[in-house]
């Protein structure tokens, strides 16, 4: 399943307000291994293993955080 669009540009304000508010994630966000599309994938990804019908905005944006923060 690909993400949508929508759903990718959420995910990006999201993170490029969090960016602008956290300086030290700021940094994170900006590592050149990372880009959104795969931070999507992996957000869907987690979504499918955790097989619920559906997820707060706090866990789908805590996912994308933590795409960013491991390695």
């Amino acid at each position: 399943m690909k993400p949508s669009a929508g759903f990718k540009q959420s995910i990006k304000a999201y993170l490029d307000n969090r960016a602008a508010e956290d300086e030290l994630f700021a940094i994170t966000y900006k590592k050149e291994n990372k880009n959104l599309d795969e931070c999507c994938n992996y957000i869907v990804k987690r979504a499918k293993e955790g097989g619920c019908a559906g997820y707060s905005d706090d866990e789908v944006f805590g996912w994308a955080v933590h795409y960013y923060d491991e390695d």
